[in-house]
């Protein structure tokens, strides 16, 4: 039931895409996909889930030119030497998909 982790790291952003418009999508994606989002600074966003009890929390970077999702902290997911419960990775993959989503669509989200 336990994985590698799985850190999304230098993630693609559409060239000329504004920093406003990569916030909005990481935000808007997050609360799509059931995660909490909160703007921490300018290119930082906390993020953090509750599954039936067990949570996970992210952090996530972004540029004009990159983004990446980083484990923060966890509980209950088994979370040790680098492996964790393989939800966690779904989880944030799907983030992750949704995110590319909206960072392509050809309108503001």
């Amino acid at each position: 039931r336990v994985h590698p982790m799985v850190n999304y790291q230098n993630q693609y952003i559409p060239q000329g895409t504004t920093t406003n418009r990569i916030q909005r999508s990481i935000l808007i994606a997050g609360k799509e996909k059931g995660w909490h989002m909160r703007q921490i600074k300018p290119g930082l966003i906390h993020g953090w889930i509750d599954v039936r009890g067990h949570y996970a929390a992210v952090n996530i970077t972004y540029s004009r030119t990159s983004y990446s999702i980083i484990h923060d902290s966890s509980y209950r997911l088994m979370a040790q030497d680098g492996k964790i419960h393989r939800n966690y990775n779904k989880w944030v993959a799907h983030l992750n998909r949704k995110i590319q989503s909206h960072l392509r669509a050809k309108f503001t989200p």
